[in-house]
């Protein structure tokens, strides 16, 4: 898993990562002020993981609208993740359907 945060207080950010005792889940961070395509493309050469096998998270239609135009599987958390919205997503990537977008 990794975390992409485009934040104008990234040492903020790492350190709000680190009270929540959850950087051990998280093999890759950006965070840094900057678009979700920057992030995804240093995400896919340190992971080496390609686009279309990246399930994305978030809260933000423009980052959405970003990261699907790379093929990444996108899901809209207008309200939150919960275990069903990821299961959902995991479905959606799996597929490898057209529309990539939910």
């Amino acid at each position: 898993m990794a975390l992409a945060s485009r934040t104008e207080q990234p040492m903020w950010a790492r350190q709000l990562v680190e009270l929540l005792g959850i950087q051990q889940r998280f093999a890759y961070a950006e965070i840094y002020p900057t678009s979700k395509l920057k992030h995804f493309a240093a995400l896919q050469r340190a992971s080496d993981v390609a686009f279309d096998r990246m399930l994305f998270f978030d809260d933000e239609m423009r980052n959405i609208v970003d990261v699907r135009s790379l093929g990444v599987t996108c899901i809209h958390v207008a309200d939150g993740i919960n275990h069903e919205l990821f299961h959902d997503g995991v479905r959606k990537m799996n597929l490898q359907g057209d529309d990539n977008i939910s």
